[in-house]
């Protein structure tokens, strides 16, 4: 059986591999865990080869399908949306498959019933995906291996057939496109080619060069009218010898799809490899204040500069970029390097500069047009029939040598002949000469007459239109898989090109100019049709996406990501034009906003109208769809009242019949309260309703989501008997349910539960479980797998074992960033601060991490009362006891009752006596800490205060200390707590030392000497041996005055020698002796 499938494995690595399709790699990663699973099934064997035989042949066609695609690897989302399903059926087939096994833990999950209920699931699951994707399941699964091998071999073939056209493809875009050189494998900087037709501009070249060779950082506007060529002569500029040698990093940014400074922000970002955030200006500037040698040009800046509300933050963003070089020259003057660091390069229509920026003079004059001998070789290459020169000439100076109009010009007499183009100038030009002439005008009558070329068919036109209010352009995919009502768009996309009034960006996405875009507004607006195609086509986009969420759907994400103005645009029509298909445009709305809530963006603009529009609509489904996802986006920073959401929200879902959006209505209204940490009894209230309406509906994930929310609050209350109820139903709820994502949540949860517990064993045990989903999903990688490393370094923090937890953040720090707000590294390196105080290896950039950390949780809106902790940490570290203590009291007021994280550690640090010496309120302190501690039913944290509390009691009551700190050591070696098993050996050794013991107390220092070591505690390590040299030195001693005695030396003698260290006493017996 498993030989059937290895194959297919192959086939589908190499089909994610080569164009990365929606569901694809998932699919592999199950299908890898099905042949493993399949191996060991011990019951139900039938059933099991009939599912995986199923499986075959669905998964084949699957292949056959992106084989066969008009555009290579790209499906329709209908099509992608029933892979996804048949890939959640996938994961139930496994999960049943490893509950046939003898052994295994899976079978403790369920009972018989629930088996069989999820067996029936995987065969309703594989019907429905043999019906959609029609296959004939008369047909028997190919059992001779030979036969099998030569068509899984066509098949293979076949794709590599189709990935080599794909590289061929590539490798064209990268012979006109390069890849700006950056550090992060996000960035998505692929620079624009240089214009393969580029005449008339030496000078401009020239001075610009000469910018850069009299002034290391100088800051350029290239300004000029509309189709001037301003673009052309960046590009020319980016890629010139001078600036490769010079420039390690180079970004070409087009401003044309951004709104405000926010947006361009984003742009800068996600070409530099940030990820996305609310606002991204302050890690843009971050980014280029410590990356070296970078270039960064700004295209279409009128875009944003226009819009008089975005014109200062626009300056202000400007302004910051055009600090960074200053102040990076500041710093590599103290470090003695001179470092070339940002050029900041901007094309803008017009004559007007942004007055923040300290542009390097003299100026570079605005661009005019080319001269006649520049047009006319331009002009030459275009074409390839020979003309007259003078008439070549004639007709040029219609053109008023305008670049883009010579371009337009070029390409029409290439095509229609000069003469056919000279009259029908002639006729157009006395037609704009009527309307009233200017130098706008001679562009219009080439645009018009690039238009009415026969070459340029009506639905090229639509295309066109269209492609006017798209800042982002389509790609070949949008344009085949948004169905619109264009026969053969992509043959028409091909003559847009070919007469210059479209063309491709070095993402390979169909875009026109802008001229040719506000001629195309004011004279071809797009049909409403058209627009309402790609409406829908964006919102099943969408779906998909909010269907999806826990899937690896990279695809869909960068298709979303790179359609974000597009988006805007066509929604914002959408909701101005009140047409029939209102409801969707605003469901799109809300999944789009949900898609800049989930991947850290501010919530849309949009929001704001259609919360205004729902009165006028009536449609109580819609505004309740709408109050969940404003919830959920954190729109409105106050706190409800109950009262207020009895009165105003919970009227509307008692109106509609739909149970699973009220479900998720409750659990929006629980996620809000429990945010803010001031009500989790009301935040539980509010999971429960969620939890008991999604079980009556049967959506097993709302209830997963709903018990693991109510876990953390109960652990939160202190009940760790129905946390861990509520985390071991989640775990089986996600696991009947397929849902791998929400079990490694659950897992997740489960783990934080037991370390909590000091349960660390099975903790561990839960961290696999949680990898092993999260890989099984396709995740591996991504912010789930980076939370469950995370516990797995907080469990050898709890150990005290620093190094192995070192290594762990040090892999989260390598795969996150800084620049990126990524909370996930400013916990990692919170924990990297806190292990170099434990290992006594504080340096000066201890506090430069924690500042760092500060800086992005503060930004993220995070509480920063961790960073507050540990600077109190620092300060005890650098000896400043009474401020530490004044530093942990404020810390420790703040976070009574709401952070299950910093409460227990300030109060374990106020209760340590060894930490404050002569404090009279340090047994008060002790016992604070171990009620807390019991109350919380923190194993680790009360065995702690046991430890400390026999610190108090020992010089007063040695018994009694003894027997706390023989507890302590019990309950530590059960946990596995190396620093304070060592800790309390320490202390058991000094007691027997003091009662005569000396073979026990070298018993339990040496114990404790090993563990001191395990745990990287040096100082410690040498206490210890100095007290076994003492003990060692003591024992000479006792030998020696043995010998004396055997030698009847008489007393005087043995009195003075006494006085004497014991390696003399030795030394002197020796010596007698012989």
């Amino acid at each position: 059986m498993t030989s059937l499938f290895k194959p297919l494995v192959t086939i589908l690595h190499a089909l994610d591999d080569a164009l990365g399709p929606p569901f694809i790699h998932p699919m592999s990663t199950v299908l890898q865990g099905l042949i493993d699973a399949v191996r060991g099934v011990k019951q139900n064997k039938s059933e099991c080869i009939e599912l995986m035989e199923t499986t075959h042949k669905i998964i084949c066609e699957i292949v056959n399908l992106h084989i066969k695609a008009e555009v290579p690897g790209s499906l329709p989302v209908d099509t992608l949306n029933h892979i996804g399903r048949f890939v959640e059926t996938l994961r139930k087939i496994y999960v049943f498959l490893e509950a046939q096994q003898d052994g295994n833990k899976i079978k403790q999950l369920f009972r018989l019933a629930e088996g069989n209920n999820l067996l029936k699931d995987c065969q309703a699951g594989l019907a429905q995906a043999v019906e959609v994707f029609k296959i004939d399941t008369t047909l028997k699964l190919i059992t001779n291996s030979q036969e099998l091998e030569e068509r899984l071999e066509n098949m293979h073939q076949e794709l590599l057939r189709l990935i080599q056209e794909s590289s061929d493809a590539a490798t064209t875009t990268s012979d006109m496109s390069s890849v700006s050189c950056t550090s992060s494998s996000n960035s998505f900087s692929f620079l624009p080619p240089i214009p393969k037709v580029f005449h008339g501009r030496d000078s401009e070249v020239q001075i610009i060069l000469e910018m850069f060779e009299n002034k290391m950082l100088p800051r350029i506007a290239i300004l000029g009218g509309g189709g001037m060529g301003k673009t052309s002569l960046a590009r020319v500029v980016l890629h010139h010898p001078y600036m490769l040698a010079k420039f390690k990093h180079r970004f070409f940014v087009s401003a044309e799809s951004a709104g405000n400074s926010i947006d361009l922000a984003a742009l800068v970002g996600l070409h530099v490899g940030l990820d996305p955030a609310p606002d991204l200006t302050n890690s843009v500037v971050h980014y280029f204040q410590k990356t070296q040698d970078c270039l960064l040009v700004l295209d279409n800046l009128e875009t944003i500069w226009d819009i008089p509300e975005s014109q200062h933050t626009v300056e202000q963003f400007l302004s910051m970029l055009d600090d960074v070089a200053h102040l990076a020259l500041i710093v590599c003057f103290i470090h003695c390097h001179k470092i070339l660091t940002h050029i900041m390069q901007i094309t803008m229509r017009g004559v007007e500069r942004p007055k923040k920026v300290q542009w390097t003079r003299p100026f570079l004059p605005p661009l005019q047009p080319l001269s006649q001998d520049a047009a006319l070789q331009t002009f030459m290459d275009i074409t390839d029939n020979s003309y007259d020169t003078e008439e070549i000439n004639r007709v040029l100076q219609f053109t008023d040598y305008m670049p883009l109009a010579v371009d337009l010009m070029a390409n029409l007499v290439d095509y229609e002949g000069l003469s056919t183009i000279s009259t029908r100038w002639e006729e157009e030009h006395t037609s704009a000469l009527a309307m009233g002439y200017d130098r706008r005008s001679n562009l219009d009558v080439s645009i018009g007459l690039s238009l009415s070329s026969p070459r340029v068919t009506a639905q090229s036109k639509e295309l066109l239109s269209l492609l006017s209010i798209l800042p982002d352009g389509l790609s070949d995919v949008e344009l085949v898989q948004s169905k619109l009502p264009i026969i053969h768009v992509l043959k028409c996309k091909s003559i847009l090109l070919a007469t210059s009034l479209a063309y491709q960006d070095n993402k390979q996405r169909l875009r026109s100019l802008v001229p040719v875009k506000e001629y195309m507004q004011q004279y071809m607006p797009p049909s409403q049709a058209m627009i309402q195609c790609l409406q829908a086509y964006f919102y099943s986009v969408s779906r998909m996406y909010t269907s999806f969420q826990g899937e690896e759907l990279h695809y869909v994400i960068n298709q979303i990501t790179r359609n974000l103005a597009n988006l805007q645009q066509i929604l914002q029509q959408g909701l101005n034009s009140v047409s029939s298909n209102i409801k969707d445009v605003i469901y799109c709305v809300l999944n789009l906003n949900s898609f800049y809530r989930i991947t850290g963006r501010q919530s849309m603009p949009l929001m704001d109208q259609v919360e205004s529009m729902l009165p006028m609509l009536a449609d109580k489904h819609i505004e309740a769809n709408f109050l969940v996802e404003d919830l959920l986006s954190y729109r409105h920073k106050w706190l409800l009242s109950e009262e207020w959401i009895a009165e105003n929200l919970i009227p509307v879902f008692n109106q509609i019949s739909d149970v699973p959006l009220q479900a998720k209505f409750y659990g929006s209204l629980g996620t809000h309260f429990l945010n803010r940490q001031l009500t989790l009894v009301l935040a539980k209230k509010y999971f429960q309703i969620a939890y008991d309406l999604s079980e009556s509906s049967g959506n097993t994930l709302t209830q997963c989501s709903a018990l693991e929310q109510m876990c953390v609050i109960t652990w939160a209350c202190g009940n760790y008997k129905d946390a861990d109820i509520y985390a071991s139903k989640a775990q089986q709820l996600s696991r009947l349910s397929g849902s791998f994502y929400e079990e490694a949540q659950a897992c997740i949860v489960k783990a934080h539960l037991l370390i909590d517990a000091g349960d660390f064993k099975e903790a561990i045990s839960e961290i696999k479980r949680s990898q092993q989903a999260i890989h099984i999903c396709g995740l591996s990688g991504g912010h789930l797998h980076y939370i469950a490393l995370s516990h797995q370094a907080e469990i050898h923090l709890k150990k005290s074992e620093f190094t192995e937890a070192q290594m762990i953040f040090d892999q989260v720090l390598q795969n996150t960033s800084a620049d990126n707000n990524d909370h996930s590294y400013a916990y990692a390196l919170i924990n990297s601060v806190y292990i170099e105080i434990a290992k006594d290896e504080v340096t000066s950039h201890t506090a430069q991490k924690l500042g760092t950390a500060r800086t992005i949780l503060g930004g993220l809106g995070r509480d920063v009362l961790v960073c507050d902790m540990i600077e109190a940490e620092l300060t005890l570290k650098h000896g400043n006891i009474n401020l530490a203590r004044l530093q942990f009291d404020k810390v420790l007021s703040t976070a009574r009752g709401s952070n299950r994280r910093v409460e227990p550690h300030c109060l374990e640090k106020l209760g340590n006596p060894k930490l404050w010496p002569s404090s009279e309120r340090q047994p008060i302190s002790t016992l604070v800490y171990l009620s807390y501690a019991i109350h919380c039913q923190q194993k680790l944290e009360v065995h702690k205060a046991l430890l400390f509390l026999g610190d108090i009691l020992v010089a007063e009551d040695e018994l009694t200390a003894m027997a706390l700190y023989t507890v302590a050591l019990e309950g530590f070696t059960f946990m596995d707590i190396h620093q304070y098993r060592a800790e309390c050996m320490l202390r058991l050794g000094d007691l027997v030392h003091k009662q005569g013991d000396q073979v026990k107390a070298k018993t339990f220092w040496l114990q404790a000497r090993q563990l001191f070591e395990q745990s990287s505690q040096t100082k410690s390590v040498a206490v210890v041996d100095s007290q076994l040299t003492c003990l060692k030195d003591s024992e000479n001693n006792q030998h020696a005055l043995e010998k004396l005695v055997n030698l009847q030396v008489p007393g005087q003698i043995v009195s003075a020698l006494i006085e004497r260290s014991g390696v003399e006493i030795e030394h002197e017996v020796t010596g007698a002796v012989e």
